[in-house]
């Protein structure tokens, strides 16, 4: 994979279009979660602070402890409403797995009682999907927003909303599963759509335009990209007079296309600028902050800077270890970049360890014979050859190439790992299979 491919995977998460300042005093509908920017500069900071999670459990309205699962208080939406808000709060926190763990229950409570309140119903979908995208699961991200769709058709007959939001979300999930013509669809619809209702400059509206500008930038048209990210950037500045989450988010959006454009020194420069707002309004160990570290950590690989790139990524993992599981993108993505650069910096036993954490996560999830596995094995093997363990260097370019033969005869990486594989048969002294691995490269 080559620094611009994964400084693509690098940046796929940041083109969310979901607020992380849901209204304080709102507790019902898709409007509560979306912010505004006429709330208060501390009632948008409240998600972030750290007790706001134990005080979601002290309004749990008619509530005073968490029922047991099964019980009367267990079916009650209301109830269910009060998990999606303490999710919110873990959300915004970036404690992700332990949100997924209240929209999923509050998912399972308005399941049962789905006739009781199926706007209820719809808000948990919602949720779902919006964290199983923050958690990198996509297609079952997809899969909820399109069960809130039907819904929200069922309950309203005229565009609305909540609609609009669907239909921004889904896009999202369709991009993130790289089916970029089929998501930029359904983007804009979603903005033609807020156009639409909301008449004006509106927060909603910035969103669709930095989503749409990241749309055309995959789809191959980088300065529409830029066009479109320009708008939301200028939107945004006279819908708040300070910076916020959102502003930064449009500023890594700007960076992507910029470097999609090869103007890798602008590009920076636009990271760098969200990296200062994110760590003033987030807290120290959100992975927001962790995600921008890795993307200037790319960029910063690709302009030759090896020690600040390593520095960035290091912080970033420390990060990941954190609060991510060990088969997260994200956390690939770190470590397999710190492998490529310790390696660069002479710390082959350190880009050594990185390239086989990564490997037994692959491993566990890909098929044997996949190019990924390959890649890893491939990886694993040069830093091997840096280290002059020969034998087990020939092991681990052997298994590369044999997968790459199998997975197609004319794959690229076949000649750069029979490359491999020559100089390292040349260092065990073995001539006559070096020259056999020399007739891949004519």
């Amino acid at each position: 994979m080559n620094h611009l491919q994964k400084f693509s995977r690098a940046f796929r998460t940041v083109t969310s279009s979901r607020d992380s300042y849901p209204g304080i005093k709102s507790f019902f509908g898709f409007n509560a979660r979306m912010g505004s920017h006429i709330t208060s500069k501390k009632e948008r900071k409240f998600l972030f602070q750290s007790d706001t999670f134990e005080i979601y459990q002290t309004i749990r309205f008619n509530f005073s402890y968490i029922p047991r699962e099964g019980s009367a208080e267990d079916s009650d939406p209301v109830f269910a409403l009060s998990l999606i808000k303490e999710g919110q709060s873990l959300k915004a926190q970036g404690k992700y797995i332990e949100a997924y763990n209240r929209f999923h229950r509050a998912y399972e409570i308005t399941k049962r009682v789905y006739q009781c309140d199926p706007k209820v119903t719809a808000e948990s979908l919602y949720w779902m999907g919006d964290i199983l995208l923050c958690l990198e699961k996509p297609q079952e991200a997809l899969n909820y927003f399109k069960e809130a769709q039907e819904l929200n058709k069922k309950l309203y007959k005229d565009d609305n909303i909540e609609r609009a939001t669907l239909l921004n979300e889904i896009g999202n999930a369709l991009t993130s599963l790289g089916r970029y013509q089929e998501g930029s669809d359904y983007l804009f619809q979603s903005l033609a759509m807020r156009v639409k209702l909301f008449k004006g400059d509106h927060i909603h509206i910035v969103h669709s335009l930095t989503n749409v500008g990241m749309a055309l930038c995959h789809l191959g048209k980088p300065q529409e990209g830029v066009d479109y990210t320009s708008q939301a950037l200028e939107m945004n500045k006279r819908l708040t007079q300070e910076d916020d989450l959102l502003t930064a988010r449009i500023l890594s959006n700007m960076g992507f296309i910029l470097e999609t454009q090869g103007k890798h020194e602008n590009a920076l420069d636009y990271l760098q600028q969200s990296f200062k707002i994110k760590e003033k309004v987030l807290p120290e160990n959100h992975p927001d902050i962790a995600i921008e570290l890795k993307n200037m950590g790319i960029i910063l690989l690709v302009l030759g800077k090896l020690q600040e790139s390593y520095d960035s990524l290091k912080r970033a993992l420390a990060i990941h270890n954190t609060i991510l599981q060990e088969d997260h993108p994200q956390m690939l993505d770190t470590l397999e970049g710190l492998g490529m650069i310790s390696l660069q910096l002479e710390k082959a036993e350190e880009a050594l360890d990185y390239l086989k954490r990564v490997y037994e996560v692959y491993l566990k999830n890909y098929p044997k014979d996949s190019p990924e596995i390959a890649r890893t094995l491939e990886g694993i093997g040069i830093t091997l050859l840096h280290l002059k363990r020969y034998p087990e260097a020939k092991v681990h370019f052997k298994q590369a190439l044999d997968i790459y033969l199998k997975v197609d005869p004319k794959h690229p990486q076949i000649k750069n790992t029979a490359f491999h594989l020559m100089m390292t048969a040349k260092e065990l002294g073995d001539v006559n299979e070096a020259m056999q691995y020399q007739a891949y490269l004519k």
